[in-house]
């Protein structure tokens, strides 16, 4: 089916105007990001969102425990616990993961700590 260029705009402001309210929200939280660092953060989020259908899929093989063994957070956190943790690495358990009010002092060590340099990075570096 193909889209009128109307719908196609439209679709495309709407677009815009979802990552402006993105950026908008990283800018004025607690972290107060600003320009790239903001930009970046929201990558990583669209990157994990797109991530996912390769990780159900099998594509990505996030729980090649080899991976990580040699990681940080694999040492401190125990095998049990870092495979717990790799769930969160799908989009759709990440957002239950922020949704918990219990895990709220831990989702930015979670994202940035443990999910893009423990994990996605080395998986995307493999």
């Amino acid at each position: 089916m193909e889209q009128t260029p109307s719908v196609m705009t439209g679709s495309i402001h709407e677009l815009s105007s979802l990552f402006k309210t993105c950026l908008d929200i990283l800018r004025n939280d607690a972290e107060h990001l600003i320009g790239d660092e903001a930009l970046n953060e929201l990558s990583y989020f669209l990157i994990l969102k797109q991530s996912e259908k390769h990780i159900v899929s099998g594509a990505i093989n996030i729980l090649n425990l080899d991976l990580y063994k040699d990681g940080i957070s694999f040492k401190s956190y125990g095998k049990e616990k870092f495979q717990k943790g790799l769930e969160c690495v799908k989009f759709s358990e990440l957002v239950k993961y922020v949704e918990n009010p219990d895990n709220k002092d831990n989702i930015k060590k979670l994202f940035d700590d443990f999910l893009w340099k423990e994990v996605l990075l080395k998986n995307l570096s493999s």
